[in-house]
């Protein structure tokens, strides 16, 4: 976060995006916030409007609005409805792992692994997404979004192995991988 004071102002996004990337896993510190504080508050609050409104501008700015913010604050978001589609894919990513709790030791990994998905899946209904996900997928299939969007699958992907105990350093790490990104 020093870094990111540091930087001229032109340069604090790329240095915030840069300390925020976490390439592992550490039980010793806790990742650093996906989000601003700022941006964090107008995309929650946003998240809330989504499922009578879905992932639109309307409700990026009812969001902004509510938290106490001008319409025009929006504008920190660059792909509008796009970026409240990667904060909802991200925080439900990062809350997956406080979802889950296996108490069966005895519980394989490949059950680990479907038990994770599935309550993956169930979180879009308990957020009440569930209508609006065409219009997300649609969203996130543009050609300027695909990136990003393959980005948070790889990386929900790896967390649901993390989660699962997945302890593989061979090839069959990159295998598992792909192959539950390709069935998710």
């Amino acid at each position: 976060n020093r870094t990111i004071l540091r930087a001229p102002a032109a340069l604090r996004p790329l240095v915030f995006q840069q300390a925020q990337r976490s390439l592992y896993h550490s039980y010793e510190h806790n990742p650093p916030a996906p989000y601003p504080a700022v941006e964090t508050k107008i995309l929650s609050t946003a998240l809330t409007h989504v499922p009578v409104h879905g992932f639109t501008q309307e409700a990026l700015t009812l969001g902004a609005k509510e938290s106490g913010y001008l319409d025009i604050s929006t504008n920190l978001f660059r792909k509008g409805a796009f970026d409240l589609i990667i904060y909802y894919l991200v925080t439900q990513r990062l809350a997956l792992g406080n979802r889950v709790q296996f108490l069966d030791e005895n519980m394989g990994v490949g059950r680990r692994v479907r038990s994770l998905v599935m309550e993956r899946l169930r979180a879009n209904g308990e957020a009440g997404v569930v209508p609006h996900w065409q219009g997300a997928l649609g969203h996130m299939s543009l050609a300027e979004n695909i990136p990003a969007s393959l980005r948070e699958l790889a990386k929900l992907s790896d967390e649901i192995w993390f989660q699962a105990g997945d302890t593989s350093v061979d090839s069959s790490w990159y295998t598992k991988r792909a192959s539950l990104s390709s069935v998710y």
